[in-house]
């Protein structure tokens, strides 16, 4: 493990600088130069700090690195998943479209929402978060798609429930709403996934 990064260093030769400083400005002009012991404690602490700052630092960097990897590792195991995924969401989507262009009564869209419902995106929230260090935006379409695959279910599930009225026009807008989420989701999926696969395919981190 490397115990001083290049962020660091600007820090730590600014301190040494200013160490260096004080000593210098300690010699004099002519005769013999004794050193002072306080002005050597100082320095003595001065170089301490400086240590504990270049570890610190180094620590900052072990961590950062370890999460990065956790996400590598987590998006390498849901790439899979998020391709199916973006094949069903595309089925529903076209089927939610052609029921309301053949008029297709409830019971169809029952069928539809039974579909709908064994959507999982597969993804808890406490992997939204390992993903998060990924110098990419998936944690947050995957968030965005989770919410409206949730949308989605919910206006189906309200388009075939006993107490929505049988109207079809406020069906077909409920359709036509499943249909933009959903689409919606697939697209926030796969741009997801490319990310992902390009974080796993990456050789080094931005903390390399």
């Amino acid at each position: 493990m490397h115990l001083f990064r290049n962020e660091s260093w600007p820090t730590i030769m600014v301190i040494g600088a200013f160490a260096i400083g004080v000593l210098l400005g300690e010699f004099p002009s002519h005769g013999d130069w004794q050193p002072k012991w306080e002005m050597v404690s100082a320095i003595g602490t001065i170089a301490a700090a400086v240590i504990a700052l270049g570890i610190s630092l180094g620590e900052g960097y072990r961590r950062r690195r370890e999460a990065y990897v956790r996400a590598q590792l987590t998006a390498a195991r849901i790439t899979g998943h998020l391709a199916m995924l973006v094949a069903k969401l595309g089925y529903i989507s076209l089927s939610a479209r052609q029921c309301i262009d053949d008029n297709a009564p409830v019971s169809i869209c029952e069928l539809l929402l039974n579909q709908l419902l064994e959507i999982d995106i597969g993804v808890t929230d406490d992997e939204l978060l390992v993903l998060e260090p990924l110098p990419n935006q998936s944690a947050f379409l995957l968030a965005g798609a989770k919410g409206s695959i949730a949308s989605a279910k919910n206006y189906l599930s309200m388009v075939c429930g006993p107490t929505y009225p049988e109207k079809r026009a406020r069906i077909d807008d409920a359709l036509q709403l499943v249909e933009f989420l959903t689409t919606e989701a697939q697209l926030q999926i796969s741009k997801a996934m490319v990310e992902c696969q390009k974080a796993c395919l990456a050789e080094t981190s931005p903390h390399s």
